[in-house]
Order: C-alpha cells, then structure tokens, then sequence
C-alpha cells in the first residue's frame, strides 16, 4: 500500500533519483522503491481507469492507475521541452496518444503530484488538437516566482489549485503564466486534420419545449463550434402533445337520477423533506445522520447504491437497493428515539415517529449486490425517504414512482 501511494503521488521525484521508499514487514524484510522498481509498481495498475476513493484503504490515490502509468511513460518517453515564463522555467514532458485516448495535463510541483485540473491546461482547452498526456514538473530551483505562486494557490492539502487564494495581482501574473505553458503544450502537441467532411444528407430536428418559468422556447446550449448547415427544405418539429379530450357524458333521461361524479385519481404524494447523510462504519455497516424538516408518524427509508460510475469504469452499477441485515436508530438525547422495523434481507425499513428538527443516528448493516463489495470497498449510498403506500382498499392506493423519493 504505502508502495502504491508513493508511485502515484511521487513519481516524478522517484523516478528522477530524488526519492526512495524502504518498508520492512513484521518478517524483518526490506524492500525499495525507487527509479527501478518504478514501472514494476504502476504497472500493476496500468488498466485500472477508475481512481479510488477519497478515505477508502488506498486513501490519497485520485488519478486512476492509467493515468498514473502513463505519467511514468510521459517522463520516460515523452517529449521534452523548457518553458521560460514571466515568472519563471518549468519543464514540459508530454507522450502522444496515451492509452486512454484522452487528453490531459498534469502538474508536479519538486517531484510530487499536484492536481490534473489547471487553469487554462484543461481537455477543452486543445479541442483541436490530437489526444496527448502532458506532465509539467516544477521545483523550486528553476521555477522562482512562478513556484511561489503555484505553491501558495495549492492551499494546506497540495492536491488543488485555487486561485481565490492569491491576490488580485498574483492572479493576473499566475494565469499570464499558465497562458505561456498552454501556448507551448498547444504548440508541441500535434493538431487534428482540418479536411472537411459533407454527409449526403442530414435531419434537422427542432425540438420544441417549456422553459423552467412554465412557458416559451426552451434555450438550449450546445458544446464545441456551431456549424452552419444548408437546409434542404423545413425543419422537422416534434409536435406539442395534445392533451387528451375526454368523452361527452352521455344525455340524462327524463326521470333517470343523476349519476354521482367519480372521484378524481388520487396524485403521487410529495418527497419527504429531510436531510440525510451517511458514512461508511466499516465492512458491511453504515453510519447515517437523518434530520427531518417535519413531524413524520410514518416513513420508510431505503439506501440505493450511488457510485457515480460511467462507461469508462472498469465496474458500472446501476441504482440497485441494498439488502439490509439489521437496524438501530438513535436520538440526539432529547425525548424518545424513533421505531425501526426491518425484516433481514428486505430493504425498506418502517420508521415510525419522526419529529421535526431532530437529529437521528441511525446504524444498518448490509448485504451489497453480488460482486460489489470486491470491486468498491465503502461504496456510497443514497438515502431514500419516501410516505409508506395507503392500506390496501382504502382507495388511496398510488404506485410511488423512484422519483416520488427525494
């Protein structure tokens, strides 16, 4: 582990002979990392695209083991070239079409990783040109005004930069700066084709909508250049949805009573206002601080898992609930805590006495989706409150839709 945290966040220094790591085990053996042992490390990794999680057992690993390896290749292999700025030299190493297939920028500061989201260095900012990785290695020696303002934008954690905490002066001179090393990057790394491309035809589709105010043409806002196209004739719309006409009461006849009205369906009751947050407690077992904004005499809570993966993940999940084992709730010590009910392996658990502007801590434990617990070690979740279903035959019955749950 401590091997792995080194080579992500140090690799410039370690492979440059600056640093080294020595960890003995409980057997009283001794191994190494340095510039040679290097590769053997990130290599591991090399296509893992997802990064780890802030406060899970690799903590402090944010670039993925990709982005990582191909940092050791943009050192090792990339081009080189030194970039005198206003402020002061850094060096420029940068490795085209990096595995994986996105451009990106990132900045060391004296051997040790900094952040992959600079001002004026970001994926937009070389839209046209090819994808290429770029490694910018500061230090202190060569870097001189320029090094000073990096480092006191970094703030306490070295692993962002926040120009909010320069001056107005500083930040003038920092982003003038950044200015010059986009230009350089921009001019190292090779462009995309300009050849044109005419399709044989085309649709134009015009999308008709409402604004958030409740009328007008919907704004859309689009990413890249707009290009102009000819139109060969009128656009095709998507018609407004008419709504639906409802049949004519049939004619009352004369001495027939009057039939009564039927009741209107019953609406989807409103989300549950409360406030929720949860954290991991360990394998199997969170910790979830509730607060609602109103007396509630009934309400149930479910966890959903919210991983915020994409495609690009090695592990996409999709919003699955959790099964919950068992279930504790708390109160802040005034007045008596609330009822939990929860039948192990269902998940959904009947609360029962919630009272407004009160802080709850409730405790669960769970069974995650087969798998999921090997690829996400304290997965996220997302907390559900949601009114319990009207008994049956009331005539209230309403199916609550996963948008109905705030």
């Amino acid at each position: 582990v401590a091997f792995r945290v080194a080579a992500y966040n140090f690799s410039a220094a370690i492979q440059e002979g600056r640093l080294e790591v020595s960890v003995r085990n409980a057997e009283n053996e001794s191994e190494s990392l340095n510039s040679t042992s290097l590769q053997k490390v990130l290599f591991k990794d090399k296509e893992r695209s997802r990064s780890y999680r802030s406060g899970n057992f690799y903590e402090g690993l944010r670039p993925s083991g990709q982005n990582a390896y191909s940092v050791y290749l943009a050192l090792s292999k990339g081009m080189r070239q030194t970039v005198s700025t206003d402020g002061g030299a850094l060096e420029i190493r940068l490795l085209e079409n990096p595995h994986s297939g996105n451009t990106r920028v990132d900045l060391f500061r004296n051997g040790m990783w900094i952040t992959d989201d600079v001002p004026h260095l970001k994926r937009g900012d070389f839209a046209n040109h090819q994808p290429f990785h770029a490694v910018l290695t500061l230090n202190a020696r060569d870097g001189g005004e320029l090094h000073r303002l990096i480092r006191k934008a970094e703030g306490p954690m070295h692993d962002a930069l926040s120009l909010k905490l320069l001056n107005a002066g500083e930040r003038g001179q920092l982003r003038n700066a950044l200015r010059q090393i986009a230009k350089a990057v921009g001019d190292m790394a090779p462009e995309m084709p300009t050849e044109s491309y005419k399709p044989d035809d085309y649709l134009l589709v015009d999308a008709i909508g409402e604004d958030e105010s409740g009328g007008g043409r919907r704004k859309f806002s689009y990413l890249g250049a707009p290009t102009i196209i000819e139109r060969r004739g009128a656009p095709l719309r998507s018609p407004r949805p008419e709504p639906p006409v409802p049949p004519p009461d049939p004619p009352i006849q004369p001495g027939q009573p009057r039939q009564p009205t039927p009741p209107r369906p019953p609406r989807a009751r409103p989300p549950l206002p409360f406030r929720a947050t949860a954290v991991s407690d360990g394998v199997g077992r969170h910790l979830i601080d509730l607060a609602c904004d109103r007396q509630m005499d009934e309400a149930l809570l479910r966890l959903r898992i919210d991983e915020n993966t994409d495609a690009t993940c090695e592990y996409v999940w999709t919003d699955e609930d959790v099964s919950l084992k068992s279930f504790k709730i708390e109160s802040d010590g005034s007045g008596e805590a609330p009822i939990g009910e929860v039948k192990d392996g269902e998940n959904v658990v009947r609360i029962r006495g919630l009272d407004a502007e009160k802080t709850y801590r409730l405790t669960v434990e769970y069974d995650a989706p087969e798998g999921f617990s090997d690829a996400v070690r304290e997965p996220v979740f997302r907390v559900e409150l949601f009114p319990p279903p009207p008994p049956r035959g009331s005539g209230r019955e309403v199916e609550l839709e996963d948008g109905d749950a705030n």
